[in-house]
């Protein structure tokens, strides 16, 4: 949604609304610890959710968001992707691993 620039109110709307239906302290934000120059979004989304959750109260945790250990996996992580989103490895619109 951010990416989208989705209105600021939208998405507090929605907050609001998963803490209605899971509980307050059942929701947190997150923001991924990765290096920026690795994905130029990640810091303005970083930025974002990390206001927005001062903003509302909403604690925020931080994940770095890694799906393999040694490098060599990698492959395998995009496999199971691909299958995952019912695509083939070798197509161009499967989803990339970030």
């Amino acid at each position: 949604m951010i990416l989208r620039d989705e209105s600021r109110e939208k998405i507090s709307e929605i907050i609001r609304l998963l803490q209605s239906v899971l509980g307050e302290y059942a929701v947190y934000g997150e923001i991924i610890a990765q290096l920026h120059s690795e994905n130029s979004e990640l810091e303005r989304i970083n930025t974002y959710i990390f206001s927005l959750c001062q903003e509302l109260g909403v604690p925020c945790v931080v994940n770095t968001n890694y799906h393999y250990i040694k490098k060599s996996d990698k492959e395998a992580w995009e496999v199971a992707l691909a299958v995952k989103d019912g695509k083939k490895i070798y197509e161009m619109d499967r989803r990339q691993p970030v």
